[in-house]
């Protein structure tokens, strides 16, 4: 079934967690050409965009998908992400604040205080109340299938005050014991 544009998706997800980028835009765009208006299509190849290094063209992509489906909330939290790890902390803080509108799911509140507090404390903001939040919403029964792989290379080589680094290193390992693997 050659156009079927979710198998595209698919496949595109394995080639990118393989580390093979190009194929994976390859798959990403072929199903943009199936379907022009897949939302999802466009995240997961600013995602491989990202990860390959060509940020102009991952922006684009970031932007098409929430443009697409601006009731998504993983799309404003992967290019929140992608802002972070690129020391845009502004852009993701404005992302952040719309992603939590559309938030539902504990899991992606969990990712959304995740990313908020990364934020906020790169920028010197009071973190206490998303920081309490945090920490009550860890102690729910949820998983998430988030990747933390972006954040902890970023996180690893990231040169701030060590009581900074090792405070959002926990943070991550907080949260990681949700995580549950697609």
């Amino acid at each position: 079934k050659p156009d079927y544009a979710d198998a595209y998706i698919n496949r595109g997800i394995g080639y990118r967690k393989s580390g093979d980028y190009n194929k994976a835009i390859q798959d990403y765009s072929k199903a943009i050409e199936i379907k022009p208006d897949f939302a999802e299509a466009y995240n997961s190849r600013a995602i491989a965009y990202n990860k390959s290094g060509d940020y102009n063209k991952a922006i684009q992509d970031y932007k098409k998908a929430i443009d697409l489906d601006p009731k998504d909330a993983g799309n404003y939290l992967n290019f929140s992400e992608f802002n972070i790890v690129t020391g845009n902390y502004n852009a993701s803080l404005e992302l952040i604040e719309k992603a939590f509108s559309f938030c539902e799911e504990t899991d992606k509140k969990a990712i959304c205080l995740f990313l908020q507090y990364i934020t906020k404390k790169m920028l010197d903001i009071d973190t206490s109340a998303c920081e309490k939040e945090f920490k009550e919403i860890l102690n729910k029964g949820f998983s998430t299938t988030w990747d933390f792989d972006e954040i902890e290379a970023w996180l690893k080589n990231q040169k701030i005050i060590t009581e900074k680094k090792d405070l959002l290193i926990k943070l991550t390992e907080d949260i990681k014991r949700h995580q549950s693997k697609r």
